[in-house]
């Protein structure tokens, strides 16, 4: 999560500076996401709600940062077989 979404100095044990993580530093441009089937829920719907509001939180802050980015995904997972199973969510899930 702290790759994807960044966090704040002292967020947990080792965060010694700010990251600011792979959506922002995608800001007005593309996001490549490979193997997108294995992410975990949370996950899942943390990136949702970035990509529909253009907005997120960083890990252990309390602020919004904003990031206006596109998002291409890729996986070798089947995705039908993974909504069904419940480990991906369907609304993530765009053909």
């Amino acid at each position: 999560m702290s790759a994807l979404f960044g966090h704040v100095k002292g967020s947990f044990t080792g965060a010694v500076r700010d990251r600011p993580g792979l959506l922002r530093a995608a800001n007005k441009g593309m996001l490549f996401l490979d193997e997108i089937g294995v992410m975990g829920l949370d996950e899942q719907a943390m990136l949702l709600h970035a990509l529909e509001e253009k907005s997120f939180t960083p890990l252990g802050s309390d602020k919004e940062v904003k990031s206006d980015f596109q998002l291409i995904a890729g996986t070798n997972c089947d995705l039908g077989v993974e909504v069904k199973a419940g480990g991906f969510v369907k609304t993530c899930l765009r053909v």
